[in-house]
């Protein structure tokens, strides 16, 4: 069990040396050369706006710019098939419409790439499995197969339905920490021998 939780917490250090060595880009996205975080290109601050809808409004914190939120959420919800869908994903990860913590170019540009990899319908699904897949700069995930991103997007929505204890709670879909199973036997489950590929 012990190999179990250190290979979950090993994953995305093997997923990230996977994107490291893949070279090639079928979709760029012009973006801001700074890593800040909150840099948005010129391209950004003129994207499209689309009115919050009420549920969306009451996940943001009064001091939540709402203009370049409506930004986001206009790309936003042009990755899923109904309002609703939408909301469903921005209630599951809030962070994927915050602006200062994401861009209108990652969503369209990540977007773009899924949809082109796997098709709309299941690019849709890996959205609703992993909204935070939205978040990726695209100059990233365009060396990712889409077969690996649909993988990891299971994964992630595996992980985040099992009924885990706030400490090991998930970080972009990667769990944050992981314990001995004779500290939490809890961590000793079907689903997680099922998810890592144990027996």
């Amino acid at each position: 069990m012990e190999g179990l939780l250190l290979g979950l917490l090993l994953w995305p250090v093997a997923i990230s040396n996977r994107l490291v060595g893949r070279t090639t880009c079928a979709a760029t996205v012009p973006r801001a050369t700074s890593a800040q975080m909150r840099s948005w290109t010129k391209a950004d601050m003129r994207s499209a706006s689309l009115r919050l809808p009420d549920e969306v409004e009451s996940l943001l914190s009064a001091d939540t710019d709402r203009k370049t939120t409506s930004q986001l959420w206009a790309a936003f919800s042009t990755c899923y098939a109904t309002e609703e869908d939408a909301i469903a994903a921005a209630k599951r990860n809030t962070g994927t419409i915050l602006p200062y913590l994401n861009s209108p170019s990652n969503i369209y540009g990540s977007f773009a790439y899924i949809e082109q990899e796997l098709g709309i319908d299941a690019a849709r699904e890996v959205c609703r499995q992993n909204p935070g897949v939205l978040q990726c700069d695209p100059r990233a995930i365009c060396q990712t197969s889409g077969a690996d991103i649909a993988r990891a997007a299971k994964a992630v929505d595996t992980v985040e339905s099992l009924k885990l204890p706030p400490g090991v709670r998930m970080a972009h879909g990667c769990p944050a920490l992981a314990v001995p199973a004779h500290v939490a036997p809890w961590a000793d489950t079907p689903a997680l021998h099922a998810l890592a590929g144990a027996e």
